[in-house]
């Protein structure tokens, strides 16, 4: 039985078990990562009675302090535990950079991280660092850290991956274009450069050559579904309309993104005649706002603008027939066959001539886009 097995067994009949240090750790660490705020706290409590002394038992104290913001109470005790010989310097200093940062006294902070050693551990505590205060909402000491950083380890990947973010969100393009063909230079099959890539030079207006980027992305990484969504885009934005059908079956055909899309919308609606007006509504939130997409990946200025990029008509009935495989597709899984082999069947059935025999203009009485499929075969299932 391993040690959270033993500690839920003991939660379950409101026991207490013996678990040494290093499974009171392993348990901390589960929960930790499990987000599992209440599995961290009695599990720590639990070691500090078996264990009070110690010192990786209490560090992980000390973290609960800074989870719950309490940042001095954190400080004092990292300064009480530099005094055990067991106490790792690197995780303390870590800490306590946090904390510092974290209390607004970055000053302080820089002046600490300036006097450590130049190292494998303090090169690690700059990458870990770069990153936390971005999500800190810190930027400007993020990139102070970054600059920090690469005058020591300048070929810190990283910390140059970190720069060309912060580049990239000040909206200097053709440094942040530089900075990535950098990186890609050091990692050419890095799909999260090349996707990197593409986006920068979106912005550039270099159209042409994002797509470019988008497809090496994809070459590197086949599931990269935010690649593929914006390389469906843009095939839109430059008018290239059969190659962007192609690109959006193929995305539709992608089973991630029907395990995260399809399912979460058929599983919304039994898809009666009643829902049906609900359902399409929601098809259109999901599926049908491209103008969304070029206001949220591609920075278009104004709705209007994207909508006149691509060509309507040809958008509806696309639209018709996403919408006649989502049908398909809750009738698959009302009908208890298996989802995803049944679906992606069918999925791969589509093709573009598809397009040309249907016309969403022509739909039975009550005018609703769906209503021609409710006879479908699939949805009597």
């Amino acid at each position: 039985m391993t040690a959270l097995e033993r500690f839920n067994e003991m939660r379950e009949h409101g026991t207490e078990a013996y678990f040494d240090a290093d499974e009171i750790v392993e348990l901390i660490e589960h929960f930790d990562e499990e987000d599992d705020r209440r599995g961290y706290t009695q599990a720590l409590e639990l070691g500090l009675r078996l264990h009070p002394e110690d010192v990786e038992i209490q560090t992980m104290k000390c973290r609960l302090y800074m989870y719950d913001k309490e940042y001095d109470k954190a400080l004092q005790m990292i300064t009480s535990l530099r005094n055990h010989a067991d106490a790792e310097a690197m995780i303390l200093d870590a800490m306590e950079l946090e904390c510092l940062y974290a209390t607004d006294r970055a000053d302080e902070a820089t002046a600490r991280l300036r006097s450590l050693p130049t190292d494998e551990n303090t090169e690690a505590i700059y990458e870990a660092l770069s990153g936390l205060l971005v999500e800190m909402d810190r930027d400007e000491e993020a990139l102070l850290v970054v600059n920090l950083g690469l005058e020591l380890f300048p070929e810190n990947l990283t910390l140059k991956e970190e720069r060309c973010y912060h580049t990239e969100r000040q909206k200097r393009w053709h440094e942040a274009a530089e900075q990535c063909e950098e990186l890609i230079d050091l990692d050419p099959y890095s799909g999260d450069y090349w996707f990197m890539h593409g986006r920068i030079m979106i912005k550039l207006g270099e159209y042409d050559r994002a797509i470019r980027s988008l497809e090496f992305a994809q070459t590197c990484d086949e599931d990269d579904i935010e690649a593929k969504l914006l390389r469906t885009f843009l095939l839109y934005f430059t008018h290239n309309y059969e190659k962007a059908v192609e690109a959006y079956f193929e995305l539709i055909a992608d089973e991630r993104f029907v395990n995260e899309q399809l399912r979460s919308f058929t599983e919304k609606y039994d898809l009666s005649y009643d829902d049906l007006e609900k359902a399409s509504q929601e098809f259109y939130r999901l599926f049908g706002s491209l103008q969304d997409l070029a206001k949220t990946l591609v920075g278009t200025s104004s709705a209007a603008e994207a909508t006149d990029a691509f060509d309507l008509d040809l958008k509806k009935r696309i639209e018709y027939i996403v919408g006649k495989l989502i049908l398909e597709a809750r009738a698959i899984r009302k009908g208890g066959r298996e989802w995803d082999a049944e679906l992606l069947e069918d999925l791969r059935f589509l093709r573009f001539g598809d397009l040309e025999r249907s016309d969403p203009g022509n739909s039975h009485e009550g005018n609703h886009l769906f209503d021609d499929i409710l006879n479908h075969k699939f949805y009597q299932n």
